[in-house]
């Protein structure tokens, strides 16, 4: 086995509290379409985080990371809110670009040459 320096343990920690923090926020809003819904229970998982802020004891640390880990992946929903225009979402890339093939015509109907007409 490997030993990681301390700062680097440290960051990924971090790391993964972040992660679990964001994607703990992509689960509730999944399951909740009212926004004041959201907003409460965003609000007592920011409490949950902040309650174990300033822990020291890595041991202790990484058991609350595996049992937020294990709580997040029991509550995801299995089908879960994709904002439409994003990868995945009705609408993503519904505007394909233009191939480069054709080009606009940007003369909007004049002709070249005013003696033609």
């Amino acid at each position: 086995l490997f030993r990681m320096s301390s700062a680097s343990a440290v960051a990924l920690r971090k790391t993964r509290v972040l992660h679990l923090y964001r994607n703990s926020m992509k689960v509730i809003a999944s399951w909740a379409v009212q926004k004041h819904v959201t907003w409460d229970k965003w609000a007592e998982l920011r409490d949950e985080f902040e309650k174990h802020r300033h822990m020291v004891n890595p041991a202790e640390i990484e058991r609350i990371l595996d049992k937020g880990e294990a709580t997040l992946k029991a509550y995801a929903h299995p089908d879960p809110y994709i904002v439409p225009t994003d990868y995945g979402g009705s609408k993503y890339a519904r505007n394909a670009p233009i191939p480069g093939v054709i080009t606009p015509v940007r003369d909007w109907g004049k002709v070249a040459d005013p003696l033609q007409i």
